[in-house]
């Protein structure tokens, strides 16, 4: 089960703040010496469990694409439930 975000969702808020606390992965971009994280940048990480990883990818400022990878579309559709839950209440 795939998921994907784009910027107009950071934008509109659609993407669950947690998200980004599960990429710490950040790796050093560079062509030869060249840094390249003014053109492009991503970010990665893996759930503790192994069940899910996502993946943050943007293009300067012109694109952002997240996606969040499950192993299977009821442990996302329960994630999203308890989501869902938890943002009813307040």
């Amino acid at each position: 089960m795939t998921k994907v975000f784009t910027n107009a969702d950071l934008l509109n808020s659609d993407i669950p703040g947690k998200f980004f606390a599960v990429l710490g992965g950040v790796p050093v971009l560079k062509r030869d010496v060249t840094p390249l994280e003014s053109q492009f940048t991503y970010r990665y990480g893996i759930t503790s469990g192994g069940e899910g990883a996502g993946y943050w990818i943007s293009f300067g400022e012109s694109m952002a694409v997240m996606a969040a990878v499950f192993l299977d579309e009821a442990e996302y559709q329960r994630r999203k439930a308890e989501r869902h839950a938890a943002t009813a209440g307040d």
